[in-house]
């Protein structure tokens, strides 16, 4: 069957019916660490990143007020939104090579059944 004599219901069937292995099924199966990286990557780009940028890591480098934004002394937010972003990136890649969308869910609430 071709894909392009499909209309848009029909391919949206195959992909809910678990059709191949698809990224839409990945996803909608493991929701809560695609939230997490999403939400690891918003807190590195919006915080880390632009700490680290005009900052770097070094307690040399202090704000106008004095305060360590980025450094050993300082508030730990490149260093630790960087971690965060690398684990939940790990996890996710990890879980992405290791998925099988065609095994059962057994998921809560199935108990075996």
């Amino acid at each position: 069957m071709d894909n392009a004599s499909l209309t848009q219901s029909q391919r949206e069937a195959l992909i809910v019916k678990g059709f191949g292995p698809t990224m839409v099924h990945f996803v909608k199966n493991n929701g809560g660490w695609m939230f997490n990286l999403v939400f690891a990557h918003l807190l590195f780009w919006l915080f880390g990143f632009t700490a680290l940028l005009e900052f770097g890591y070094s307690d040399l480098n202090q704000d106008s007020s004095g305060q360590i934004k980025s450094g050993p002394s300082g508030s730990g937010v490149g260093i630790i939104t960087t971690l965060l972003m690398a684990v939940g990136t790990l996890v996710v890649v990890a879980k992405a090579i290791r998925y099988d969308p065609n095994a059962e869910s057994g998921g809560i609430g199935t108990h075996g059944s």
